[in-house]
């Protein structure tokens, strides 16, 4: 199994810290979130990884170097335009030649996200597995929405085969407040799959498309719930997610004042 981590974003909402750093190289943790997730997939035996980059490119191959600091053999690819996460894939095709995790490089997906999916895509014999996470009703409508039923082979409130996804569902039509995770194992047919993706309405093309048409086509789509996983909005979470003793004043009452 390969990995691609999409880490071409520019981070709008962490200006103007991401004028100057690339949101992956900011920290959760004290550690870089790229590192984090590097050493996790080497962690899982995922050894073979493509950066795609974008906002900041050189100082991300500077750091990034060829991997063998996480015991990855790495290599990076530029996408110069950034229309969305099914595009930034596309500049990996030739990359693509058997199984391959995808996820996002500014979320510290720890080892039961990387590892534990991967065991689960072996256990439940999937063809494409996708993390999955609980989020209040009132933010699905800026990340995604699935509708899955019950599998012998995973317990229903660890997750089960997803029959629907919705990609920012409008406010009251979500099928479930179970929503896509950017942490997905795509089967070798993904690059069949990646040019028929259309540009959607928000003028991207989505990954969420790519899901819909193999639930479409009959694969065996399955969906792990994990808790969520920390990543950088904005100012606030560098603060709350690096330092502890600020927490109290940047979360719960105290936080909205």
């Amino acid at each position: 199994m390969k990995a691609i981590i999409m880490a071409a974003g520019k981070g709008k909402r962490l200006r103007p810290i991401t004028e100057w750093v690339p949101k992956p190289l900011l920290p959760i943790g004290g550690q870089p979130v790229i590192g984090t997730l590097l050493t996790n997939l080497q962690a899982a035996g995922i050894t073979d990884v493509l950066v795609i980059i974008g906002h900041l490119a050189d100082k991300m191959r500077h750091f990034l170097g060829d991997g063998s600091a996480y015991g990855v053999n790495l290599t990076c690819r530029e996408q110069k335009e950034r229309l969305g996460t099914a595009h930034a894939v596309m500049q990996a095709l030739d990359f693509i030649n058997g199984e391959t995790m995808v996820l996002a490089g500014d979320t510290a997906f720890g080892p039961n996200h990387v590892g534990g999916l991967v065991k689960f895509h072996r256990r439940t014999s999937a063809d494409l597995s996708v993390s999955l996470k609980r989020v209040p009703a009132e933010r699905l409508a800026a990340t995604s929405s699935v509708s899955f039923v019950p599998d012998e082979t995973v317990p229903p409130e660890q997750g089960g085969r997803i029959i629907r996804i919705v990609e920012k569902p409008a406010p009251g039509t979500a099928p479930s407040d179970v929503a896509s995770a950017p942490l997905h194992i795509y089967p070798p047919s993904l690059p069949d799959y990646l040019p028929r993706v259309a540009l959607s309405s928000r003028g991207e093309y989505e990954l969420a498309d790519v899901v819909a048409m193999m639930i479409a086509d009959g694969l065996r789509v399955m969906g792990k719930i994990e808790p969520l996983a920390p990543n950088l909005t904005d100012q606030r979470d560098i603060l709350r997610l690096n330092f502890d003793y600020l927490k109290p004043l940047l979360v719960g009452k105290l936080g909205n004042r």
